[in-house]
C-alpha cells in the first residue's frame, strides 16, 4: 500500500511539473553537476580562470576582443595562466622567452595529437590518428612547397594569375568598383586552387571555382565552432556544406582536373597507397606588418602526460589531457618589442635597407618575434607558397592597375575565428580599380 502511495505521489509530482518544469529541473541538475565537477587549482599550477559559464568558461569574453581580454588576464595573473574555454582547459604562455618550453617539449606536448583531433572534428577524418606511417609520409610531401619545387609552383601560379586578370586587361581603362576583401579573396582562392589542384576541363571552370569558394567561406565561417565540442548538427547547414566540399575532392571529381601540382600528386600517391585498397623588401615588410596586426593563429599542444614546465619566473604544472597554448597577438602587440604596435608601419621589418630580424624584450634578443604561421616542427608547411602568392598578387595589381580606396573609414577585426588563423575585417572596404593607361 505504501509503495502504491509513493508511486502515485511520484506520478502526481511529475504530472504537476509538466514539460517546462522537467526541462528546468534537468537544467538545474546539469548546472549543479557542472559546479560539482569543476576543477580547482592544484599546488604548482598556473592561476586558473574558469569564468562564470559552465563548460563555455570565458569564451564570450574572448570572442568579444581576444587581444584586450588576454592583456587584461596578463595584467591580473602574469604571463602564464589557465583558462576554461569551450570545455577545454588551456594554459597560455605569453612570455616570448618561454615559448621554447612549448617548442622543445614535443614528446609531452603533441601537435600531431592536437591536429589529428582537430581534423576529426572539422573534417571527420580519423585515419591519421590510427596510421602514423601515413601521417609521416604525408608530412614528407611538404618538401614540394620549398626549393626548386616551389619555383615550379610559382611559375604556374603566375600564369594562372595572368589568366585571371586577362579579361580585365582587355577592357577599357574605365574605373570598376569592388569590395576589397571579396575581390582579393576571390582571386587568391582561384589561383590557389588552380595552381595546386589544376583546372576543370569538362565543365565551366569559373562556375566550379565560384561555387566551391562560396561553400568554403560558409564552412570557414563556422570553423572555430566546429573544432570545439559543439555538435555539427547544431551549426545550421555546416554538415551539408562540408559534404559538398568533400565531394569536390572525391576521386571522380579529381580525375576531371588537369594540371596537378607536384605536392598534390605526391599527396594523392600517399593517400591512394593507404586508402585505395628593396621594393621586394618593402613589399615583404608590408605583408609581415599586415600579418602582425591580423594573425591570431594560436600554437596549441595536447598534454600527453602530467608535466612541469620550468621557466625563469617559476615552475608550472600542467595536467594530462589539457592543452597548452601560445597566443602570438600578445607578442605582436607588445610595445616593448614593437613601437606603437597599434599602428600599421609598412617598413617595420626593414633595417638599413635589409630585412629586420632583431627584436628585443627586456634587453634580450627574441628568437620568435612574428608568428603568423606557428612555430617549431608544426610551422605551416605552405608558408613560403602563401607569402609568394600574396607578393605576386600585389605585383600584378600595382603594375597593371590604378587603385583607389573609396571608403575612408577605420577598419577593425572580426573576432569570430577566435584563436584560428587570420581575423577578417569587421566591415567591407570599397575600392575602385582600372587598367593603367
Amino acid at each position: 500500500m505504501a509503495g502504491e502511495v509513493s508511486a502515485a505521489t511520484g506520478r502526481f509530482s511529475l504530472e504537476r511539473l509538466g514539460l517546462p518544469g522537467l526541462a528546468l529541473t534537468a537544467a538545474l541538475l546539469l548546472l549543479a553537476l557542472c559546479l560539482l565537477v569543476r576543477r580547482t587549482r592544484r599546488p604548482g599550477e598556473p592561476p586558473l580562470i574558469k569564468g562564470w559559464l559552465p563548460y563555455l568558461g570565458v569564451v564570450l569574453n574572448l570572442r568579444k576582443d581576444p587581444l584586450r581580454f588576454m592583456k587584461t588576464l596578463q595584467k591580473q595573473h602574469g604571463d602564464t595562466f589557465t583558462v576554461l574555454l569551450g570545455g577545454k582547459y588551456i594554459t597560455f604562455i605569453l612570455d616570448p622567452f618561454q615559448y621554447q618550453l612549448v617548442i622543445k617539449n614535443h614528446k609531452q606536448l603533441s601537435f600531431r595529437l592536437f591536429s589529428n583531433k582537430l581534423l576529426e572534428k572539422a573534417f571527420s577524418i580519423s585515419q591519421l590518428q590510427k596510421n602514423h606511417d601515413m601521417n609521416d609520409e604525408l608530412h614528407l610531401c611538404y618538401q614540394f612547397l620549398q626549393g626548386k619545387s616551389l619555383d615550379i609552383l610559382l611559375e604556374s601560379m603566375m600564369q594562372n594569375l595572368k589568366q585571371v586578370f586577362e579579361p580585365q586587361l582587355l577592357k577599357t581603362t574605365s574605373w570598376d568598383t569592388a569590395q576589397l576583401y571579396p575581390f582579393c579573396s576571390s582571386i587568391i582562392f582561384e589561383i590557389t586552387f588552380t595552381t595546386i589542384y589544376g583546372k576543370v576541363i569538362v565543365c565551366d571552370n569559373n562556375k566550379f571555382i565560384s561555387e566551391l569558394k562560396d561553400d568554403f567561406l560558409k564552412f570557414d565561417d563556422k570553423f572555430a565552432y566546429l573544432v570545439s565540442n559543439i555538435p555539427i548538427d547544431l551549426l545550421g547547414n555546416v554538415k551539408s556544406v562540408r559534404e559538398k566540399i568533400i565531394k569536390c575532392f572525391s576521386s571522380e571529381k579529381l580525375a576531371k582536373l588537369q594540371g596537378w601540382s607536384e605536392v598534390f600528386q605526391s599527396r594523392q600517391d600517399v593517400l591512394e597507397k593507404y586508402y585505395v585498397h628593396e621594393d621586394l623588401e618593402i613589399g615583404e615588410s608590408t605583408i609581415f606588418e599586415a600579418l602582425r596586426l591580423s594573425s591570431y593563429s594560436t600554437t596549441i599542444r595536447f598534454v600527453e602526460e602530467d608535466l612541469t614546465l620550468s621557466a625563469e619566473t617559476g615552475d608550472y604544472c600542467v595536467r594530462k589531457g589539457d592543452l597548452v597554448a601560445i597566443f602570438p597577438p600578445i607578442l605582436h602587440g607588445d610595445p616593448e618589442i614593437f613601437e606603437a604596435p597599434e599602428e600599421f608601419r609598412y617598413d617595420r621589418f626593414i633595417e638599413d635597407g635589409k630585412k629586420k630580424t632583431t627584436f628585443f624584450k627586456r634587453g634580450k634578443k627574441l628568437k620568435c618575434y612574428l608568428m603568423p604561421f606557428g612555430t617549431g616542427t608544426s610551422k605551416c608547411p605552405g608558408r613560403f607558397f602563401a607569402l609568394m602568392e600574396i607578393k605576386q598578387l600585389l605585383v600584378i595589381l600595382l603594375t597593371y592597375f590604378d587603385l583607389e580606396i573609396i571608403d575612408d573609414k577605420p577598419i577593425g577585426l572580426n573576432y569570430s575565428r577566435l584563436l584560428f588563423g587570420i581575423q577578417y575585417p569587421d566591415s567591407e572596404v570599397l575600392f575602385r580599380y582600372k587598367v593603367k593607361s
